[in-house]
């Protein structure tokens, strides 16, 4: 295995790509993959001490561990992408994807496994789906009666703001908060 967290921590430290490759072991081009890869996804030293090369190698490149399976690889970005849009479950990526590996005559992962990969990268990349202005207007209630128009009382009327608390989204293809009236 690479030794990633060295990798990281040399570049860090200044040395040349020729002398991290030649005390990792490693080719140049595979040295900068890793710091490429690294920038991209906005990992900076010093890393934390319970990161291991194990957890760098799957956060860096998670299309390995996947074909090693001998199971197309999932397009995770895409998926994420896709999510974002209205109408769009985790389902409905499945099926698509199902479609494409039959196409391509490729093993499809199931759903279940489908889904739980997919989870370990938004955990892993802390991706989450924002929640639209207008959609947070529709699913905020208020709570206690309405007061009267102002101009039936003839007094200054306080407006109210909704009391809600967070949830999180209990669907296996949703992974952003509700709001939710007590």
């Amino acid at each position: 295995m690479l030794q990633y967290s060295r990798i990281l921590r040399l570049k860090e430290e200044g040395f040349s790509l020729r002398s991290i490759a030649s005390s990792t072991g490693n080719s140049r081009q595979k040295v900068t993959e890793v710091i490429e890869r690294a920038e991209r996804k906005g990992l900076k030293e010093p890393l934390d001490e319970d990161v291991t090369d194990k957890w760098l190698e799957e956060f860096l490149f998670p299309e390995k561990s996947l074909k090693a399976s001998g199971r197309q690889p999932i397009d995770f970005d895409h998926i994420h992408k896709e999510l974002a849009k209205p109408n769009v479950t985790l389902s409905l990526l499945h099926h698509e994807y199902e479609t494409e590996c039959r196409v391509n005559k490729k093993i499809p992962y199931s759903y279940r496994s489908f889904v739980r990969h997919y989870s370990s990268y938004a955990n892993k990349h802390k991706a989450t789906l924002r929640i639209s202005a207008a959609n947070q207007e529709k699913s905020w209630k208020l709570t206690g009666p309405v007061p009267p128009p102002s101009s039936l009382t003839g007094t200054q009327v306080k407006k109210r703001k909704p009391i809600f608390s967070w949830r999180p989204c209990r669907a296996a293809s949703c992974l952003m908060r509700k709001p939710v009236c007590p």
